[in-house]
């Protein structure tokens, strides 16, 4: 009967995987709690991305829209620029009238440019800048 010494040993091993067992299922309830506190931590970062996805769908539709306002601005400043350099010799300055329109596109452009850091107060505002006085 050889197996016969080794059962005290199976019996030391069983009590010891007893008290281990235990000792995992004293602490389990507070482990289900830390666990549920992590599943509703993922809960919430996972709807804080879900709302930053269509927070920036939402701004790269607006930014296209505005992109598209401005590209169409500079396009009627390029017709204009055009059709003032071979209009008559009669105005005053066309060159220059056509000059101010492209600067007021341009203008347009960067106060659509999210991405532009406008000065506080002061005259500096992009929209302002290199326009000249229409007296």
């Amino acid at each position: 009967m050889a197996s016969a010494p080794q059962l005290p040993g199976r019996l030391g091993d069983l009590r010891k995987w007893q008290q281990e067992l235990q000792a995992e299922l004293a602490i389990l309830p507070q482990t289900l709690r830390t666990f549920r506190a992590s599943v509703d931590n993922l809960n919430r970062i996972t709807q804080r991305l879900l709302d930053a996805t269509t927070a920036l769908e939402q701004f790269t539709a607006l930014s296209s829209g505005g992109m598209a306002e401005a590209r169409r601005r500079l396009d009627e400043a390029a017709a204009s620029l055009r059709g003032r350099a071979t209009s008559s010799p009669d105005h005053d300055d066309p060159v220059g009238a056509a000059m101010q329109e492209v600067g007021d596109a341009l203008a347009a452009m960067a106060d659509l440019n999210p991405f532009i850091r406008r000065p506080t107060g002061g005259s500096g505002s992009p929209s302002k800048r290199g326009r000249r006085s229409s007296s």
